[in-house]
């Protein structure tokens, strides 16, 4: 079985290594980046031509705590100011 990259993310400044990525199922994937300056969920197609941002704000994504692939939920716990404020829970939803 061959490894085929999907996705890569870049920083000058500063990458924080993780393996958080949830498969939604055989096509698509929800991989946290911080590409936009917070750490965000992003939809990314299993060939990686597509992304989607997921969830949009000045907040860090903290920790996922549930998806629901059939009604296009993910909730999760963000940080409204900084990692290390208090956390909040959120609700995002995706378009298929």
């Amino acid at each position: 079985m061959a490894l085929k990259n999907i996705l890569t993310d870049k920083d000058d400044a500063f990458l924080d290594i993780h393996d958080n990525i949830v498969w939604l199922d055989k096509a698509q994937a929800l991989p946290t980046s911080e590409k936009d300056g917070w750490m965000h969920l992003y939809k990314v197609s299993r060939d990686g031509k597509n992304m989607q941002l997921i969830t949009k704000g000045d907040f860090d994504v903290v920790n996922i705590n549930c998806i629901d692939p059939a009604g296009g939920f993910v909730y999760y716990i963000a940080s409204p100011d900084n990692f290390t404020a208090l956390p909040l829970p959120q609700q995002a939803r995706w378009y298929r």
